[in-house]
């Protein structure tokens, strides 16, 4: 497979979401959003979003909890975050998912 690596992984996977999942705008932003809020908070951590390991996004969630994001939300949040590491699997950024 051709990666082209001009693009970053999250506007390649916007790229995937709009183009590949047909997703409406409203789902495409919730999408984004979630994985922007976890890079933010890897970022913060002084860690690659590339590089997230199962404790990293168990540290994001309990942290959302302790904010008092709704369980409802944070299930949207996970499924988004499993489909952004799927996507990076696929397209080869990572090895793992």
């Amino acid at each position: 497979m051709s990666v082209n690596r001009q693009r970053g992984p999250i506007e390649r996977y916007r790229m995937y979401l709009q183009l590949e999942r047909s997703l409406s705008v409203n789902t495409l932003d919730a999408y984004l959003g979630d994985v922007a809020k976890f890079e933010k908070f890897q970022k913060e951590a002084q860690k690659d979003l590339l590089q997230a390991t199962a404790d990293d996004i168990r540290d994001f969630f309990v942290m959302l909890a302790d904010v008092g994001i709704h369980a409802r939300s944070r299930a949207r949040i996970l499924s988004s975050l499993r489909s952004f590491y799927s996507f990076l699997k696929f397209d080869d950024y990572i090895s793992d998912d």
